[in-house]
């Protein structure tokens, strides 16, 4: 973990504080924060850049990150105050001209403080240093695998921008090397990726994606022996069997279907009204009435098949906690950890993050608090990432599993999927598993549909779900009280 001047002030605000924000931190001390910068020389703009950093950090190890958006405002009065006085302390250290610091902090209670740091740190370089968050390990210094996934990232960035990687960062990627663990697998990985210029390089650094794969083929051939057993040993949650009356009234249903009479079928589904089977009866009556809304060619837009399938959602979470979100609206989750990212790794850019725009978010319902549970998605892309994001904030309720659907090839009906994210503290990963590839929006009568197995998959998306909001409820409501 890096350290500097001011390390445990920082952490213990950050700690102690209900809502911590950033401008308030420094103005309560902008003297001690002088005293802790002098060293490095910077102007106003950096020295804002390098403390904002080292603030996002501590909210990051704190699980606070919803206080991001804190640290976005630049006060410019009150930092170039504190570079001047940094930079009055680090002149008056290099000319060991003591005598003008009686009065450099007005009445400053920890003058006797300042002076005894600068007098006893005669070992320091007489020119700026770089910040320990922004140093590179040394080229004769190796990375050390705590420190590899911070410089993956730096390298990373630094590649999303179109900067050419210097020797020695390319140097680096080729020093990274697996230690057999999980998280050794993923980082030798993503700097293999960074090697070959993948944009996708940081969708391996935190997930082990054993839906695709190609990627589930290379973590396990890098993987050690412990990690291998423990992952193709890993229990995936199983789909919850239809109740066999339930296949069999579907069979009926669809065998009245056949008649294309639809008042008939419609007239079935109505005879009886329990528990799953009504639930169940209530999705095939929406998917027969649908029919006949599919054009005969079958060439549908993306959001043609995505109404269909959300109408279907709707009946599934009806009666729940859980709100269904849709229309391409954004993923406050996202947001921060875009805004996060944005201040560790591009720390001069303060231009506006907006949240990562979602198809499909299901989020749970508690007076004003949403907070978000899945993300699902009817594009060509993986949707790991955002879902990573959404898992890394539910940890603070203790939740460590979530599940989505990804509807990639939504023409056709190809290449739609169900997995479950789980997050493994001990190793410090994600691990995606496929629960069904076999979901389908049914536009015909087609027997071959597999239409149990996405009934089936819905049902394991709500149980999940609802659990989850089970645990959150009550914490949102312990917080909102708390807060009063």
């Amino acid at each position: 973990m890096v350290s500097f001047d001011g390390f445990e002030a920082l952490n213990a605000y950050v700690s102690d504080s209900d809502d911590p924000c950033f401008n308030d931190f420094i103005s309560m001390n902008p003297e001690n924060i002088s005293k802790w910068s002098f060293r490095y020389g910077k102007a106003a703009e950096e020295l804002y850049s390098m403390w904002r950093q080292r603030f996002v950090l501590s909210l990051k190890r704190k699980g606070k990150l919803e206080n991001v958006k804190t640290s976005k405002h630049f006060e410019k009065k009150m930092w170039e105050h504190i570079s001047e006085l940094a930079a009055k302390l680090y002149q008056m250290k290099k000319s060991s001209q003591l005598s003008y610091l009686d009065g450099l902090l007005g009445t400053a209670t920890s003058m006797d403080e300042i002076l005894k740091e600068i007098n006893a740190d005669s070992s320091s370089s007489s020119q700026p240093s770089q910040t320990p968050e922004q140093q590179l390990p040394s080229e004769q210094e190796p990375v050390s695998p705590p420190e590899q996934q911070r410089v993956l990232h730096f390298i990373a960035y630094k590649n999303f921008t179109g900067k050419s990687l210097t020797a020695h960062e390319s140097g680096i990627l080729d020093s990274v090397s697996s230690d057999g663990s999980m998280k050794g697998a993923l980082l030798y990985l993503t700097a293999q990726q960074l090697k070959l210029n993948n944009m996708g390089a940081l969708d391996v650094a935190i997930v082990m994606n054993f839906v695709n794969p190609n990627i589930r083929d290379a973590i396990l051939a890098t993987a050690g022996n412990e990690a291998k057993i423990r992952l193709l040993t890993m229990e995936t949650r199983p789909l919850p069997k239809l109740e066999p009356e339930v296949k069999a009234y579907m069979h009926e249903i669809f065998l009245v279907a056949e008649s294309d009479d639809t008042d008939a079928v419609l007239n079935k589904i109505q005879e009886e009204r329990a528990s799953q089977m009504y639930l169940v009866l209530c999705c095939l009556e929406r998917v027969v009435e649908n029919f006949g809304l599919w054009s005969s060619d079958e060439k549908e837009s993306e959001i043609t098949f995505y109404r269909r399938a959300a109408s279907i959602l709707d009946l599934v979470f009806k009666d729940t906690d859980i709100l269904l979100s849709d229309g391409e609206s954004g993923s406050m989750t996202s947001k921060s950890e875009i805004e996060t990212n944005k201040v560790l790794f591009m720390a001069h850019d303060t231009s506006a993050a907006f949240a990562r725009k979602i198809d499909f978010l299901f989020k749970c319902k508690e007076s004003s608090t949403k907070v978000e549970l899945a993300s699902n998605e009817w594009k060509r892309s993986y949707n790991l990432r955002v879902n990573a994001n959404i898992l890394n904030n539910l940890k603070r309720f203790g939740i460590t599993e979530t599940m989505s659907m990804d509807w990639i090839e939504y023409r056709f009906g190809n290449s739609k999927y169900l997995y479950s994210l789980l997050w493994l503290p001990d190793e410090e990963v994600y691990v995606a598993t496929c629960i069904s590839d076999e979901l389908h929006t049914p536009v015909k009568n087609d027997s071959n549909i597999t239409r149990d197995k996405t009934m089936a998959a819905f049902l394991a998306l709500k149980t999940l779900l609802v659990e989850n909001a089970r645990i959150i409820k009550p914490a949102i409501y312990r917080i909102n009280r708390k807060g009063r």
